[in-house]
């Protein structure tokens, strides 16, 4: 196709879709209508017909589709059809009930592990634990990491407490950071270094310990 003189009914599928959307709209129709035109082939013709975007390529509120109201022809259906989903099937990134992802807080920048409940239901997987053993979470409670690590989701490391006792908790010196625990420091080399959990031996934990320690020293007499 390529080198290739453009037929009419190229040139009007170019035409139609370019004043819809632009060139790369123009182009996507055109590949999904089984043409083999590049990027650059596809603008280079636009300006040799002398073809303008009546479009930026965005859709604005009450702008009519260029296609409303015209049918797929038969021809375009069976150049395009073997891409379409069947019924009842599923994309190959789709995850299934159980499914556990990794996810980044926005705002601590920690990460935290998340379960898909239901379809387009996910919930942390810390709290589904919890709620799975203990029943639901009373409003002004919360479930937190007793060592710090908050990929480490496992009952025995995970207890409910008040958020007063929380913010009370980050006040005083009884947080995992606080006590430089094993969990938390796995959480810094983790979520602040990159590092995988599988290169975080107890030998590695005890020399950040020892580092993260001597930084807060260092810190401290500075302040004074």
């Amino acid at each position: 196709m390529r080198g290739e003189p453009w037929t009419k009914k190229e040139e009007q599928i170019l035409r139609e879709s370019y004043e819809a959307g632009g060139r790369r709209f123009a182009h996507r129709m055109l590949t999904a209508a089984g043409y083999d035109r590049t990027f650059i082939a596809v603008a280079n013709r636009a300006k040799k017909l002398k073809i303008r975007a009546q479009q930026s390529g965005k859709f604005h509120s009450g702008q009519t589709p260029w296609n409303k109201g015209k049918k797929m022809t038969q021809e375009m259906r069976d150049r395009v059809s073997h891409s379409w989903f069947k019924k009842g099937q599923k994309s190959h990134t789709a995850k299934h009930d159980g499914c556990i992802t990794v996810r980044t807080d926005t705002s601590t920048k920690r990460k935290y592990k998340w379960i898909r409940i239901a379809k387009s239901k996910w919930k942390p997987l810390h709290r589904h634990l919890w709620e799975e053993a203990n029943g639901a979470i009373p409003r002004g409670m919360m479930v937190v990491f007793k060592d710090g690590d908050s990929l480490n989701c496992t009952l025995d490391n995970l207890e409910m407490i008040s958020r007063k006792e929380h913010r009370n908790r980050i006040i005083g010196d009884k947080t995992p950071a606080e006590r430089l625990t094993d969990g938390y420091v796995r959480h810094v080399l983790r979520n602040y270094y990159d590092m995988r959990d599988e290169d975080i031996t107890a030998e590695i934990i005890e020399v950040w310990r020892a580092k993260i320690q001597m930084e807060r020293e260092i810190k401290k007499l500075e302040n004074e």
